[in-house]
């Protein structure tokens, strides 16, 4: 256990032995990710995953079953992805318009917004969670003469993937 735990990277140490005290006590199965240093010195992810098979006769652990794996690549692709997220979002948010993701509707004048862009506070008056937490904000934000026309736009925006609808918003 001496190389083992004298291999783990210094921020992940104390969780990793968290788990292995757990695992000691309950003989739960475990699953947990951490980085290990290599021989050459540098550090990989690895995804430790197994249980305790027996105890010996005191009852301290004695037999483990488990897999590791290499998720180093995969840690990096997430790494990739969370930096383009935060580098899109900062985009998104800088430009001088409303950027939204909306669910497709299951009825008419339903539509579900899982992303509002903070732009739309200041140009409707309105925050991104207040209409995220409406499915039927159509009704409340877009003027009643317009209402018809944006759920055919929407509609038709479902089957065709373009929704180019212009109108009024309260």
């Amino acid at each position: 256990t001496d190389l083992w735990e004298s291999s783990m990277h210094p921020d992940d140490a104390e969780g990793v032995m968290d788990v292995a005290r757990r695992v000691a006590q309950t003989g739960d199965a475990y699953s947990h990710e951490y980085r290990m240093r290599r021989a050459d010195g540098t550090y990989l992810w690895i995804r430790d995953e197994g249980r305790l098979l027996a105890r010996s006769n005191d009852g301290r652990p004695g037999v483990f079953q488990g897999i590791i794996v290499d998720i180093t690549q995969q840690k990096r692709i997430e790494q990739e992805l969370r930096d383009t997220e935060q580098h899109l979002r900062a985009l998104i948010e800088q430009i001088p318009a409303i950027v939204y993701i909306e669910l497709p509707s299951t009825q008419g004048d339903v539509s579900p917004f899982i992303y509002v862009s903070p732009q739309v506070q200041e140009l409707l008056g309105y925050s991104p969670e207040e209409l995220m937490a409406d499915p039927k904000h159509l009704t409340r934000v877009v003027h009643p003469e317009d209402v018809e026309a944006v759920v055919e736009a929407n509609r038709v925006a479902e089957e065709t993937g373009n929704f180019d609808q212009e109108y009024r918003v309260l």
